[in-house]
């Protein structure tokens, strides 16, 4: 079973990295308005990165109502994969191999369970007073503070073409990392190609657990 906190796996059509060369604009005055929606979009696919300035992990996450799919990388390719479309899968891309989760129930892998998944890239709703910083093309940085009133700095990033969130830059000040968590290569549709199991896997009837990423890089 595929248990997952990240700290941080949905989104856009073009990497929505920001420029370090991104022009300083005058703060704006501060508003608890969220500008960007705080829910995830039904359908969507992209590139999910966990980052702390020296290491980066990636994950691939598409969904499509209520099906979907979360890829685990290693060594810069697709690894594992937890797949819900007809029933709920493991796929092993190394072995090519697949099977099905015997005791795993369809309700149980719901969308609510996904949104678990990839609740820190979607978690705008605990943002509050955001003061816009910095602007780069289609792409829009807000300072914000978090319900809890931490004493982390958080810059967010805002897609201005899609009205997501795609970059979160928090930095800690126990040990002054700034953790990123960004969406790339965002789309707000998904291929059904994805939610396939790949020609030429064999099935069997047992795979390896998939292990726990950790929270931070």
């Amino acid at each position: 079973m595929l248990l997952i906190s990240l700290s941080a796996l949905l989104l856009h059509g073009c990497s929505s990295s920001v420029s370090n060369s991104a022009k300083s604009v005058s703060p704006s005055a501060r508003t608890s308005d969220k500008p960007f929606p705080t829910k995830a979009p039904e359908t969507y696919q992209g590139d999910f990165v966990v980052g702390n300035g020296t290491t980066e992990t990636q994950y691939f996450v598409a969904r499509d109502r209520d099906k979907w799919r979360f890829d685990i990388h290693r060594d810069n390719a697709t690894w594992m994969t937890q797949l819900r479309s007809d029933k709920v899968y493991l796929l092993d891309h190394v072995k090519k191999e697949y099977a099905p989760e015997p005791f795993a129930d369809l309700e149980e892998y719901d969308t609510t369970y996904f949104d678990s998944l990839t609740w820190g890239f979607f978690r705008g709703a605990n943002y509050i007073d955001f003061e816009e910083v910095g602007r780069d093309g289609n792409l829009t940085k807000y300072k914000a503070r978090t319900l809890k009133d931490s004493k982390s700095e958080v810059i967010i990033t805002i897609d201005n073409s899609t009205g997501m969130m795609v970059r979160q830059e928090i930095t800690s000040p126990k040990d002054g990392l700034t953790y990123t968590y960004e969406v790339r290569n965002l789309k707000l549709e998904a291929d059904d190609s994805v939610f396939a199991i790949p020609s030429g896997y064999t099935r069997v009837t047992h795979l390896d657990e998939i292990p726990k990423p950790s929270p931070r890089p």
